[in-house]
């Protein structure tokens, strides 16, 4: 869904697949650790960007 969409939003991600937004927050703080996504810009007007892994 971020790669489709790099602006959604945990809310959005977590209406779709039908968890809560803290289920969401809490996967992609795993994912940030992990290297595998990253915030670009502010919380209001920025985006998400997932990593390949060779970067």
């Amino acid at each position: 869904m971020i790669e489709k969409n790099k602006e959604i939003t945990s809310i959005q991600i977590a209406e779709r697949l039908k968890v809560s937004d803290k289920t969401i927050k809490r996967d992609m703080a795993t994912l940030k650790e992990q290297g595998r996504l990253q915030r670009v810009g502010s919380l209001k007007s920025g985006y998400w960007e997932v990593l390949n892994d060779s970067e």
